[in-house]
């Protein structure tokens, strides 16, 4: 980097280049100093402005009052010397777009924010267009009717807001940005008192990642309150894409079945213990899944408990506890539960064999 050395310290061209100009007369205007603001402009001045602001800065930079003193005398000749080696800089400053290369920003830490995209309910966020045809609109307005639908959900009280990031590096760095705690995960749904927002980048999976991250605003937006076995578990549910809402979710059916052989048990009760999602463990997902899955599915008296459930959170500060409706509803819901998980394995199984 070119400098101007006074008493050892040197002063990049840069500062010398950003020196203001808000002195020059003129309207005339030219293109910023700076190279990475081109939206900055400063006024075109004439040659008598400018030899009047030559002689301002270099006063500044040679000789102010509280330097002067500690300047050692010079010859006129050194003197004159570096007053034109400094105009010159000035000079070469003024003329080009800038003294130093900035590297273009490829990524950023800002929420997308260019584009709006509105749906019934809520808004996509993005920085790339997005028609209200495109195929990802249409899945989020019929996932809404579908989970409406299948919970009898009231009405909706809040809007979903969902931020799209164009790739997956500006969702990491800005979620990394805003909760440096959360592990890294390809989506989010962040609730608060202010906004209810769904995080998720462009990619093969966001689909999915957003039928999962979606229902979950959905049932934030709806309900007061909403105990995390049954916000995972109806979220883990309506994430399958099929034909038809309900499809076996192939790969949770498969744990709990090697889980079974290893001597494990379901337990409503220790799920309803849960009040953390980071201390979930993949088992706990596959067992909400499974409940849910099971009563929804399967068991007509237990889906119209939890439908009755869902309808008291509406109002509910505190979740109350939901197993001992379940075990009302159907005194045989531990063995029905497992039959159930059995039952979706096989014809999974079944399924991935046919040729």
């Amino acid at each position: 980097m070119w400098g101007v050395c006074l008493r050892k310290a040197t002063v990049p061209l840069t500062a010398v280049a950003e020196i203001p100009l808000a002195d020059f007369p003129g309207h005339l205007m030219r293109r910023s100093l700076n190279s990475s603001d081109r939206s900055k402009a400063l006024p075109l001045v004439t040659p008598m402005a400018r030899e009047a602001w030559y002689e301002t800065v270099l006063n500044d930079l040679i000789a102010p009052d509280s330097l002067h003193d500690r300047i050692t005398q010079t010859t006129t000749s050194s003197q004159t010397a570096l007053r034109t080696l400094i105009r010159f800089a000035v000079v070469v400053c003024c003329c080009t777009a800038g003294c130093t290369n900035t590297t273009p920003k490829t990524f950023t830490v800002e929420r997308p924010v260019r584009h709006t995209t509105t749906g019934d309910g809520y808004s996509i966020q993005s920085n790339f267009p997005i028609g209200r045809d495109a195929p990802l609109v249409g899945e989020l307005n019929d996932l809404k009717a579908a989970i409406i639908s299948k919970l009898e959900l009231p009405k909706q009280r809040d809007p979903v807001v969902v931020y799209l990031f164009s790739d997956e590096e500006s969702y990491r760095r800005y979620m990394h940005s805003m909760w440096p705690n959360l592990p890294p995960r390809r989506a989010y749904f962040v609730g608060t008192s202010r906004e209810l927002a769904v995080y998720s980048f462009h990619s093969p999976n966001v689909q999915e990642d957003l039928r999962h991250e979606f229902t979950h605003g959905l049932l934030h937006a709806s309900l007061n309150t909403v105990p995390l076995w049954l916000d995972e578990g109806l979220a883990e549910y309506f994430e399958v894409r099929g034909s038809e809402v309900g499809a076996p979710h192939a790969a949770h059916l498969k744990h709990l079945q090697a889980a079974r052989a290893n001597g494990w048990n379901p337990s409503m009760y220790q799920l309803e213990q849960l009040s953390d999602f980071q201390k979930m463990t993949q088992r706990d997902y596959a067992e909400a899944w499974g409940w849910v899955h099971f009563m929804l599915e399967s068991d007509a008296n237990g889906r119209q408990a939890l439908i009755d459930y869902i309808a008291e959170l509406e109002t509910k500060t505190i979740a109350p506890s939901f197993m001992a409706r379940l075990e009302q509803a159907n005194p045989a819901y531990y063995n029905s539960m497992i039959a159930h998980v059995s039952n979706a394995a096989q014809g999974i199984s079944l399924v991935s064999h046919e040729p």
